[in-house]
């Protein structure tokens, strides 16, 4: 007995002390939530949320609990009687009648407790609900706002179906309970119930059947997302006979309802049965049957007549819920008389083509400008400045810390306090490249050295794509800044980033927060240091706006007004609820980019500017968090001036305006003019193309401007039919702007281009050459760029040796129309293309020397072989380079030895 006792005790303390911990930690949890939203200015959110979560949970427990308990007591009798069952049976001293009601609080709480739980994760639903801005467009099938369907509408759904659980699950349990304690047999070969029990278990199935018909009105509105017809949304079978046999239904389940309500008072359970038969019936003959009869017999043998106002709905309604209703659409002639002449007065344009692609760029940077193992680059972002007075596209990397590769022993002072952060950026002009092939600089180095008037004057970088792990800065380590030689410079962090570790209190609820117990013990922190954690941009924003969907690349930004880093995310509302319109694969049928953050690299500040005003969704998140949002206005200027339209909305609006360009129902339905996005051939591998930036003149517009383009081929052929762009510059920011080619006229596609490119016998002779040294050939993103009233094709060739990877811009190639040209660098190629460059002499010179055609072609030959002898030297491929260089001294024997080639020709 006392060994009995003395186990009790034991399990009873380690009982409690588990429940300590758990307690502990988790108040350690949302102290250190608290501490994070307050020092960030947005404690507000974290109580507006923290408020509805628990409303919700102790409100749904209440509910849930007090409903379960109010049944079992209701049912206590038929307890009691069964525990009189179990006595007699011989095992009463398991369980006493005291305890029947204890154990009815106590299931009664948990159940509570479990919905209380799971309601409280609708916090952001019931919020919108509360919040819900209108859109002011009624749905064409029952007239009501969109706001129903997106706010009201999820928020019925889930209560309706939340009751209808527990109701039946009431009805179960009780049931059984009834069933074992006699109150329900089938004695006399019939079945008997007790009139409480027949009173208690008919209120049940009468609440279930009028929720029923309750969810048959809510089923109707459901049709607006009917996948039944050719297009997404309610179709002429959902309207003339799904829609009619839910009305039905709803009926039938009222009369179901007042069948079981006759039973209560009859004693006759033939009525109960009645009931559920009819709904049975109806649900199979009526829901299911009767609308696939209609479609089948009624609609596939004239579909489009049928279908044809409910394809217009579903037009409508995709084109205003991606926003593609608001593209202005124009005609782009696409002649085929470029001259050299266009191109100088589009110099701009000409000088800023991007020439650089971000992957081989991105390994470039990563070989050349890492410095250090610790130090990684993972993203090349593509922007634009005013550099030295010009509007330039550059191409900008973060050089941040990547601890995992920390040297040395990974303790827990390198860690945390020590390699704190990455440090500065390098920017590189998108259409420059030195002698070598590589990126010409405009900034690089540590510390950042800057060739042109763009300075980063404070580099950390304590905040970014790559910082996942807590830091804590200003301790008494000093911090690794950046290394100068074989030494390191050091500095003690300055700023008001993170959250100060404070005394005892702090530090005890940091280490339990982080399961380390380092923080509370080491005698290397302080008071004012300070503890940084969600460093993680998106982690950071996601924390404190979980309701907006990211854009997957985050760009960093210098800060021209304080020469610090910063980052731009920008951040979409979204909804799955829009009616009619057509979803994408994840279920997403609404979108909009309405939200830009901006991220302090040094500070981690991080503030959310409104760029759509007029989304609805938008609308009401801010009336939910009105402290969280500011106006688009007051982000300053000069961060303003960097801001670009988001690739993964455009490529969600240019995937879409695939087929929504079609505005006809008839053309529509037959797919008559169905567009694609062309194929290239990126790194041997053929692929869609990807979607890019460009500084270009508009037809029609007011100068020099930073746009995101992307052309589409017509279906099955590879011709160019249209480009759509997204403006990103001042007011005209978020434009979308379609362009048309004639119809009736062949433009080649970026395929066409391509495949002419292969079909060239000196390209492909100068590929194969490469190819057989082992050096692995990488063609660069195909760009078709607008000029003047015609199309200019830039495609560039990069150049990796297999023992190396660092790839080198070795030629670019240019088209226009059916013509093309290969040059070293984007204004060679483009003057031979256009002739001002010629192969050989000019003809006009008096002075010029007569030449064969035999020699003509000798020449050509014999500086090819030159330069790719060059080229195998700074590979260090000797080999090569010494066939190489017989095979030029055979040529020039051929020439009588005039031939001098320490210059490189004009071609």
């Amino acid at each position: 007995m006392a060994s009995r006792r003395r186990r009790t005790v034991v399990w009873t303390f380690l009982g409690i002390v588990l429940l300590f911990l758990l307690l502990s930690s988790t108040v350690a949890y949302y102290y250190t939530e608290v501490l994070w939203f307050g020092e960030l200015g947005y404690l507000s959110v974290f109580v507006t949320r923290a408020l509805a979560r628990a409303a919700l949970g102790v409100g749904a427990a209440l509910f849930f609990g007090l409903f379960l308990w109010a049944n079992l007591r209701f049912v206590r009798g038929s307890v009691m009687q069964l525990w009189s069952q179990v006595e007699e049976a011989g095992f009463g001293g398991l369980i006493r009648p005291r305890t029947i009601d204890r154990i009815v609080i106590g299931v009664s709480a948990v159940f509570g407790l479990l919905a209380g739980i799971s309601f409280s994760t609708e916090w952001e639903l019931v919020l919108r609900f509360l919040h819900q801005a209108p859109f002011g467009i009624a749905d064409p099938l029952f007239g009501r706002d969109v706001a129903h369907y997106m706010f009201s509408l999820p928020v019925y759904q889930l209560i309706l179906g939340s009751l209808s659980f527990l109701l039946l699950f009431a009805l179960v349990i009780m049931g059984l309970i009834y069933f074992f304690a006699g109150s329900i047999n089938f004695l006399g070969g019939r079945v008997n119930v007790h009139p409480r029990t027949r009173t208690h278990l008919g209120a049940l199935l009468i609440g279930y059947f009028l929720l029923r018909a309750w969810g048959y009105w809510l089923d109707a509105y459901e049709l607006l997302y009917s996948p039944r017809g050719v297009a997404f949304g309610a179709a002429y079978a959902d309207v003339y006979a799904h829609l009619p046999a839910l009305r039905i239904m709803l009926g039938l389940s009222l009369v179901a309802a007042a069948l079981t309500a006759w039973y209560i008072r009859a004693r006759d359970i033939r009525w109960v049965s009645a009931a559920v038969v009819i709904m049975l019936i109806g649900s199979v003959v009526l829901v299911q049957v009767y609308p696939l009869a209609v479609q089948r017999l009624a609609v596939d043998p004239n579909e489009l007549a049928r279908e044809r106002p409910y394809i217009e709905h579903n037009i409508e309604a995709t084109r205003v819920a991606y926003g593609l209703d608001a593209a202005d659409e124009a005609l782009f002639p696409a002649v085929d008389t470029l001259t050299w002449d266009d191109l100088e007065n589009n110099w701009e344009t000409i000088e800023n083509i991007r020439v650089w692609d971000w992957r081989p760029l991105l390994t470039s940077f990563r070989q050349l400008h890492a410095i250090r193992a610790y130090y990684d680059f993972l993203d090349a972002d593509v922007g634009r400045y005013t550099i030295n007075g010009e509007y330039r596209q550059v191409l900008l990397a973060a050089r941040e810390m990547d601890s995992s590769r920390i040297p040395g022993a990974q303790t827990w002072v390198n860690q945390r306090l020590q390699y704190t952060h990455g440090h500065g950026a390098i920017m590189t002009p998108a259409s420059e490249i030195t002698e070598d092939g590589l990126p010409q600089m405009f900034i690089e180095g540590i510390p950042p050295e800057s060739a042109v008037d763009l300075e980063i004057e404070n580099p950390a970088i304590y905040y970014g794509e790559g910082t996942l792990d807590y830091v804590i800065a200003n301790s008494k380590e000093p911090e690794i800044h950046y290394p100068e030689g074989e030494r390191n410079v050091h500095i003690h962090y300055d700023g008001d980033g993170g959250v100060p570790i404070g005394g005892a209190l702090r530090r005890s609820a940091f280490s339990l927060r982080f399961g380390d117990y380092n923080i509370l013990i080491s005698a290397a922190l302080k008071p004012e240091s300070r503890i940084m954690y969600y460093r993680n941009i998106q982690q950071r924003v996601r924390h404190l706006a979980p309701f907006l969907s990211l854009d997957g690349d985050p760009y960093i930004v210098v800060d021209e007004e304080t020469g610090g880093l910063v980052w731009i995310q920008d951040a979409y509302t979204f909804s799955s609820r829009y009616p009619y319109s057509e979803p994408l694969d994840r279920g997403i049928n609404y979108i909009r980019n309405s939200v830009k953050v901006k991220i302090d690299a040094f500070t981690g500040e991080t503030n959310f500017y409104v760029f759509d005003e007029d989304d609805p969704m938008l609308q009401t998140y801010r009336s939910m968090f009105p402290d969280l949002f500011r106006d688009a206005d007051q982000m300053p200027d000069h961060l303003r001036a960097h801001v670009r339209y988001p690739t993964g909305l455009f490529e969600v609006q240019m995937d879409k305006l695939r087929v929504y360009h079609m505005t006809d129902p008839v053309v529509f339905y037959n797919k008559e003019d169905l567009w694609e996005i062309p194929e290239e051939v990126y790194a041997g591998q053929t692929q869609r193309m990807e979607p890019y930036y460009a500084m270009m003149n508009l037809p029609d517009g007011d100068g020099l401007e930073f746009v995101l383009l992307i052309p589409y081929t017509p279906s099955g052929r590879d011709v160019m039919v249209s480009w759509l762009a997204a403006r990103s510059d001042g007011d005209n920011y978020g434009e979308l702007l379609l362009y048309r080619m004639p119809r009736g006229r062949t433009i080649l596609g970026p395929r066409q281009i391509q495949a002419r490119i292969d079909q060239d016998a000196d390209i492909s002779q100068l590929f194969t050459l490469w190819g057989q040294s082992g050096s692995q050939i990488i063609r660069g993103n195909m760009l078709a760029i607008p000029i003047e009233e015609s199309l200019l094709y830039v495609e560039p060739v990069y150049l990796e040796a297999a023992d190396r990877a660092l790839p080198e811009l070795r030629r670019i190639i240019v088209a226009h129309v059916n013509r093309l040209a290969m040059g070293r660098s984007l204004e060679e190629a483009l003057e031979i293309l256009f002739g001002v460059r010629p192969d050989v002499a000019d003809p006009a010179d008096p002075d010029a020397p007569e030449e064969t055609p035999a020699e003509l072609d000798l020449i050509v030959q014999a500086y090819e072989l030159y330069n790719d002898a060059q080229e195998a030297l700074r590979m260090g491929q000797w080999g090569r380079y010494g066939d190489l260089m017989d095979e030029l001294g055979s040529l020039l024997e051929q020439l009588g030895g005039d031939l001098i080639l320490e210059e490189e020709p004009a071609d």
